[in-house]
């Protein structure tokens, strides 16, 4: 070997090929697999990374632009290696050996300058951990210290420190022997920590006579108490000429103890934050005049929609069920259809207090999607939505093909599916103009509807008084047969009441739509407004069911069963004449294309809900510049929407059967979901609550005695939505293909977007399989077998397109989860966490906890989080400390200060009123 003097020319600007090797290099680094690293270093053997130049080694080590610090790597002859990883204890080590050096001196850093990671110019650019080197002010007399020729004090290193954490004695000995050959360097101390455990640690202290010239070798010595402390001359260290004097108080001798920082990780319970991209700690300031912005802007008084115009955005849609219902019924139910119309209100009185408990203590838009959100998984409620999709998309589809119904019995040479397609070709139109709905004119149609329905009602009275023969013969007909499973059965009382049951629950849809839109709705007037639309659908659905059989015969070309699609209009020809048959026509047409605009409405707040959650493809939320509407949202809708009414030719009964099977399976999850939250979320405040049971004054009298009566809300809601459903399922089966094949549809683009990390992993794994990226697979022959080790020529073979793969993985994972925690919990931060790995993409969860101004941030806080970092390697933990008041106000700040939505911030149950107004943004209750 030959000695090197350390250059301190002034490196040049990289030039256009090494910016691209600098580029090449970090995204050989981004597709990593990091355990594959951890693992093979953990073995003491170094990681192959990919060939360089000299040239370009140079380059990556002079920019700071480094995906791994150059100092964790090593150059060996035309090869990069990964030699450490960032580790917390390593870096804890060096932090108190700098520490131990500085203490070590008596003088602080006045004569000698102590520095870490200080990279070597020389032929191979490694870079220390620390780094001794004598000050400029020991050049002026008396101390007269002369550099070497072609060294600046910058690069006038003579002490160097290296600790290894994965690496081997053999790799520690190699650089050292590197750096022996630097002309300045008097002392090489290389340290072994043994990973894991911290049991056998060792040093080797080398005394650098003459450069150039291997060093000899040495047995460790282990660091033990009586074998700890570093003695170093302080003036080899120093560089002072044999005449010149030491320093004021600078020791004869530099003695630094080894031991007390290794004593001090061993005692350190968050030491084995390991990986690469390790969580930190930090404290916020939130600055008062944002806080106060905020706090005006959200003050600022907002237009709500009062309990009226509120009840008749729901309305409309939930009244138009009216007008295709119940002719559909009477082919189920025959003339028993007033009976599971009567069961159907039983079982919505039930659904109000259970929409009324659930909602009030999460005021949210989102209905059940948000309640299933809110009280179990992601992947649940990502099921829940996907029927909820589908809801939305039948509640347009029946509306467009019901619509086109009442105008074809006015102008019989419509085409029923054209005229659907065109209707919801118009609404989509006009959506992406930007019309949405208007209370006011709701309000109006709300209005108008009720009141040709009261006509209605009093003409069909009237009409029936006048011909009780109508009522007699219906009542002498026979059940009508019905199709199960594709085979056609005849009906009896227990039949005809179980699948027109099913059939019924048609006439409520819409009654989950003021859900939709709580938070445009003033507060505490959601409970009234499911008690105007239970009262209004009641009363309608029962009556119109009752009045059909006192009007219209059951069978017959003109009768209700072969014409149940129009229903009402024969009813309106029948008891007030033409005229008011085609204001029935023309009030049908408009309140069920109400339900198409609504239908649009609503898809495009659920979708654009789902994608904020990362549910839907986030590319849904684009906006049009020129009117600012979701048009990819909107013109999709459409395009499935027409397909659907093609698929079944416009046949209202399956396409209303479609309806059911979304609308009973929302029911279904939303009443489970009750149920769930009663349990996991009892705390929540809320306005009522929809009671397990209740007993009457009697019973509680006579509990001692005998069981009282219970009315068990939840559970009977539950299950007369099974009832319901199963009526459907044993329907016609060409229905159940059609609502499979559509959810299917749905439910594979939710998965897709659930699942897309592990799908793109396969994906990755597929093409390292199949299609392997060019790179060159044989060991490369060293002149010199001596001085490497074959561990260190690990090749590794890349995929084709891996790293587009793996940047795409990157942005999936970038954003941050924020977690708010007001107390130090164990379980309570290990079951966020694991929440959040099950359901959440991201690499990154930020834990914050808001402290009261004037208190201190809760001692061992960050500490406790660190050991969730250890334990979770795979995501980076972070603490984040807030000194201030959790208050709305505050978790904007911080939404806006992380560039995440609300949606991306959890908290646990809140118990108290502070916290709920908090949940109410949006925050996701995660954890009881």
């Amino acid at each position: 070997m030959m000695a090197v003097p350390a250059p301190t020319a002034v490196i040049p600007e990289p030039t256009p090929l090494e910016l691209g090797a600098i580029y090449s290099i970090n995204q050989t680094i981004d597709l990593l697999d990091w355990d594959l690293v951890d693992k093979q270093l953990q073995k003491g053997k170094a990681y192959f990374l990919r060939d360089a130049t000299l040239s370009e080694w140079e380059a990556y080590v002079t920019t700071e632009d480094q995906q791994l610090k150059s100092k964790n790597m090593e150059w060996i002859d035309g090869k990069l290696f990964i030699v450490e990883l960032p580790s917390r204890p390593h870096e804890r080590y060096i932090a108190r050996l700098i520490i131990a050096a500085n203490a070590a001196t008596h003088t602080g850093l006045r004569f000698l300058d102590i520095a870490g990671a200080a990279y070597q110019t020389n032929i191979r650019r490694l870079e220390p951990d620390v780094c001794l080197m004598p000050r400029r002010v020991l050049e002026q007399p008396p101390y007269n210290v002369q550099l070497p020729p072609g060294v600046n004090w910058i690069d006038f290193h003579t002490v160097k420190f290296e600790v290894g954490w994965f690496q081997s004695w053999d790799q520690l000995d190699r650089k050292a022997n590197q750096w022996e050959t630097v002309v300045n360097v008097v002392y090489i101390v290389c340290i072994q920590l043994d990973y894991p455990t911290l049991a056998h640690c060792s040093y080797k202290v080398h005394h650098v006579v003459h450069h150039g010239v291997a060093l000899p070798a040495m047995v460790p010595i282990p660091i033990a108490a009586d074998t700890a402390v570093v003695h170093l001359d302080s003036r080899l260290v120093l560089h002072l000429p044999a005449p010149s004097p030491l320093p004021p108080n600078f020791p004869p001798q530099l003695d630094i103890d080894l031991l007390t920082p290794l004593e001090d990780l061993r005692g350190d319970a968050s030491w084995t934050w390991t990986y690469a991209t390790y969580g930190h700690a930090q404290t916020l300031h939130i600055p008062r005049d944002s806080l106060d912005s905020i706090r005006t802007t959200m003050q600022t008084p907002k237009h709500l929609l009062s309990e009226w115009p509120s009840t008749a955005i729901s309305g409309n849609d939930l009244l138009s069920s009216c007008l295709y219902s119940a002719g559909i019924v009477a082919s189920k139910a025959g003339k028993l259809s007033p009976i599971p119309t009567f069961l159907v209100t039983c079982v919505m009185y039930l659904f109000r207090f259970i929409y009324i408990e659930v909602v009030s203590a999460i005021p949210l838009n989102g209905g059940s999607y948000n309640t299933m959100l809110n009280t179990t998984s992601k992947k649940v409620a990502a099921m829940t939505a996907t029927l909820a999709v589908i809801a939305y998309l039948a509640t347009g589809v029946v509306g467009a093909v019901s619509a086109s119904d009442y105008l074809r019995a006015q102008v019989p040479s419509v085409n029923n599916v054209e005229s659907a397609i065109g209707i919801l070709f118009v609404f989509a139109l006009l959506n992406v103009l930007g019309l949405s709905e208007s209370a006011v004119i709701a309000l109006g149609i709300f209005v108008l509807h009720i009141m040709t329905l009261l006509i209605l009602i009093v003409g069909c009275v009237v009409f029936s008084f006048n011909n009780p023969h109508i009522l007699r013969s219906n009542m002498q007909t026979p059940l009508p047969d019905l199709d199960i499973c594709g085979s056609l059965v005849t009906s009896n009382v227990f039949t005809a009441v179980f699948f027109g049951f099913s059939s019924a629950m048609l006439g409520v849809t819409g009654f989950e739509t003021a859900a939709n839109f709580v938070e445009e709705q003033q507060p505490g007037i959601f409970g009234a407004i499911l008690r105007n639309m239970w009262f209004l659908s009641s009363f309608f659905n029962l009556s119109l069911s009752i009045l059909n059989l006192c009007v219209l015969p059951l069978l017959g070309p003109a009768g209700t069963i072969a014409n149940n699609n129009i229903v009402l209009a024969l009813m309106a020809r029948e008891t007030l004449g033409r005229g008011f048959e085609l204001w029935m026509t023309i009030d049908g047409f408009i309140v069920l294309s109400g339900s198409v605009l609504t239908s649009y409405v609503g898809i495009t707040g659920l979708v654009r809900r789902l994608a904020c959650d990362r549910v839907m493809p986030e590319f849904l939320l684009a906006e049009n510049k020129w009117r600012h509407t979701n048009h990819y949202i909107i013109w999709l809708y459409f395009a499935v929407a027409a397909s659907l009414v093609v698929c079944l030719n416009g046949d209202i009964v399956m396409l209303s059967s479609v309806f059911s099977y979304a609308f009973l399976g929302l029911l279904l999850l939303f009443s489970g979901g009750a149920i769930l939250f009663k349990v996991k979320r009892s705390h929540m405040p809320r306005d009522t609550s929809a009671a397990w049971y209740t007993y009457s004054d009697s019973d509680l009298q006579q509990l001692t005695h005998k069981l009282g009566v219970c009315r068990w809300k939840c559970i009977v809601a539950l299950v007369m939505v099974c009832c319901g459903f199963l009526g459907t399922l044993l329907g016609d089966p060409t229905v159940s293909v059609v609502f499979a094949l559509y959810f299917l549809v749905v439910g594979s683009l939710v998965f897709i977007m659930l699942e897309r990390i592990l799908l793109l992993r396969v994906c990755m794994f597929v093409m390292k399989s199949l299609c392997p990226s060019k790179k060159d697979k044989t060991e490369t022959k060293s002149s010199d077998s001596s001085d490497l080790d074959e561990p260190l020529l690990q090749p590794r073979t890349g995929a084709l397109g891996g790293r587009t793969i793996r940047k795409a993985i990157q942005a999936i994972n970038a954003p941050p989860v924020v977690f708010f925690c007001k107390h130090m919990s164990l379980s309570l931060l290990n079951k966020a966490v694991r929440y959040v790995r099950t359901n959440e993409h991201t690499e990154n969860i930020q834990i914050v906890h808001v402290h009261a101004p004037g208190t201190a941030d809760p001692v061992g806080f960050a500490d406790l989080v660190g050991v969730f970092d250890s334990m979770y390697p795979e995501t980076k933990i972070d603490y984040v400390s807030i000194e201030g008041t959790f208050e709305p106000a505050l978790v904007q700040w911080l939404a806006s200060y992380l560039h995440i939505s609300t949606n991306m911030m959890f908290i646990r149950q809140p118990d108290n009123i502070d916290a709920h107004k908090v949940s109410l943004l949006g925050v996701r209750v995660i954890t009881s």
